[in-house]
């Protein structure tokens, strides 16, 4: 159940990957980068008008450039020391960049465009999980499922074709709605798929169980649908599994797996407003009306909320608010001096409303 599972929300997973100094690559154990070879099993060519995020052209020249700093700067409420480290005089500050929000800009597909859709995936996805915990509570869990489409449909162009047949599966199985994202390049396991963070009616009570996998045919659980099912029509349907017990787990994160799965998605090259993800079933808007929290990013030591800063010290803007891990991927933001030669460098600017 919802409640008796504590998951990592994704401002938390975005701190520990920097406090960690790893890449994506080491956190997920496999690449992110998707090759585009149109000889390789369940690859469209170039030709196919499919294309990774972030292989478009830069937007503009102020992608990815300093706009602003967001930070804490509360010194009382800094001045104490949590797991050895001493924050006291201690600044949290983040570096705010441009961000176009395009998928296909290079300098802002990753921690723009894929941070924010992931950020707001992750808050409906929970807004439509409590509702269905108080209509159906065993079909309310958030499962991480992943859509392979038959060899047969890997020539198809048309992404609504695709998207409506994926769809038409997911439901025979029993998964009554959620968010879907494209995976048109791959290489090996999964060949052309979708990544759906969604839910299934009655729960995947096959996590539980104790039985041998030779009787999951006769079995009308989930596990006995799917293999039932891709005899007929030919997809390949399952719960994403933990890469290092190699069990099906309930996710450590949602807006972490999301933005993972955003960073190396495709989408329809020349399409101005390409939908690299959707929601279907429950989780459409139209069926579905919920409140979503608005998001607030909030300081890790003090948990204040974070709000626009001025520098007015001597050091370059270069050595400000530079996160430490060596894969350079993480810019989430780092701990600086409030004061520097007895004046105090960091100021907060007065705002009307909330810094975003």
């Amino acid at each position: 159940m919802v409640d008796s599972y504590k998951r990592m929300r994704f401002s938390e997973f975005l701190n520990s990957l920097c406090k960690q100094s790893v890449t994506l690559d080491a956190v997920y154990g496999e690449p992110l980068i998707a090759v585009d070879d149109k000889n390789g099993a369940g690859y469209y060519d170039s030709a196919s008008g499919f294309e990774r995020v972030g292989m478009g052209e830069v937007t503009a020249t102020t992608c990815g450039q300093h706009f602003r700093y967001s930070g804490c700067s509360k010194e009382l409420l800094h001045n104490k020391i949590v797991d050895g480290v001493n924050y006291a005089g201690k600044a949290f500050m983040t570096n705010v960049v441009y961000s176009c929000g395009k998928p296909s800009c290079p300098n802002c597909f990753l921690l723009g465009w894929a941070a924010r859709s992931a950020w707001k995936i992750e808050g409906r996805l929970e807004a439509v999980s409590a509702k269905l915990k108080e209509i159906s509570p065993k079909s309310c869990e958030i499962e991480h499922i992943i859509c392979s489409i038959p060899p047969k449909d890997y020539g198809i162009t048309d992404y609504d074709l695709i998207k409506a047949r994926a769809r038409k599966a997911l439901r025979l199985r029993g998964v009554i709605g959620g968010n879907m994202i494209f995976h048109a390049f791959r290489k090996n396991r999964f060949g052309v798929h979708f990544h759906i963070l969604g839910f299934i009616r009655g729960g995947y009570g096959c996590r539980d169980c104790k039985k041998p996998r030779s009787v999951c045919m006769k079995c009308d659980g989930f596990e006995g649908r799917v293999r039932r099912l891709r005899k007929d029509d030919g997809y390949v349907v399952k719960i994403a599994v933990d890469k290092d017990t190699g069990f099906t787990e309930k996710r450590k994160t949602i807006g972490g797996t999301v933005w993972y799965q955003l960073s190396h998605a495709s989408i329809k090259r020349g399409v101005a407003r390409f939908h690299v993800s959707s929601y279907f079933g429950v989780a459409s808007p139209r069926k579905m009306q919920v409140s979503v929290p608005i998001r607030r990013r909030l300081c890790p030591i003090c948990e204040s909320d974070l709000v626009r800063h001025i520098y007015v010290g001597l050091r370059p803007s270069s050595d400000l608010c530079k996160s430490k891990p060596k894969s350079g991927i993480c810019r989430r933001g780092s701990l600086e001096e409030i004061y520097e030669n007895g004046e105090r460098v960091w100021v907060e600017v007065v705002s009307s409303g909330l810094e975003r």
